[in-house]
C-alpha cells in the first residue's frame, strides 16, 4: 500500500509518500515522519501513541484547525479513507 500525503497544518508541513504492507504500518510511518518536526515533549507523547491513536488524533487537530467535526476513526484503514476523501492524500 502506498499512501501520498499532501497536508500543512499547525507549522507541520508533509507532502511525501508513505509506504506499507497494511493501514497500520503506513500510519506508523506517518507517525514517525511527523514526529520529527516536534518539540521534546511532543515527540514523546506521539512516540507513546499506537498508530490508531494517532490517527484519531490527527483528525482530533485537523476537526479544530479548520472548524470541522469529522467522524474520529475507528482504526487506520478508516483513517485513510477520510484522508483521501478530505483530499489531503491519495491512494
Amino acid at each position: 500500500m502506498k499512501v501520498h500525503v499532501k497536508i500543512s497544518m499547525e507549522g507541520i508541513s508533509v507532502n511525501e509518500p508513505f509506504e506499507g504492507a497494511t493501514p497500520e504500518e503506513v500510519v506508523g510511518k506517518m507517525k514517525a515522519r511527523v514526529a520529527k518536526e516536534l518539540n521534546f515533549a511532543m515527540k514523546l507523547a506521539v512516540n507513546a501513541m499506537s498508530s490508531q491513536m494517532f490517527a484519531q488524533e490527527v483528525v482530533k487537530e485537523y476537526n479544530k484547525f479548520k472548524k470541522l467535526s469529522l467522524p474520529i476513526p475507528s482504526n487506520c484503514q478508516a483513517f485513510l479513507d477520510l484522508a483521501v476523501e478530505q483530499g489531503f492524500a491519495t491512494l
